[in-house]
């Protein structure tokens, strides 16, 4: 049987932090993905938002680590 031990608060949190990791270090990378769609409805809202992550996390030069 397996126990949890661990409260959902705590298991939100680490999801939390690792979309946060996940977007600093691959903004670039979803931008490029996001042009690459194909025209429809998910496209037109991918591309500026992904766009717009990128443009605020391009100054903290986090894309020259990846």
């Amino acid at each position: 049987m397996v126990k949890i031990t661990h409260s959902i608060r705590q298991l939100s949190l680490v999801v939390a932090g690792f979309v946060a990791v996940s977007l600093l270090l691959e903004s670039d990378g979803l931008a490029h993905w996001a042009d690459r769609l194909e025209p429809g409805p998910m496209r037109t809202v991918a591309v500026p938002a992904t766009q717009a992550i990128e443009r605020k996390l391009a100054p903290l030069g986090v894309g020259a680590v990846r």
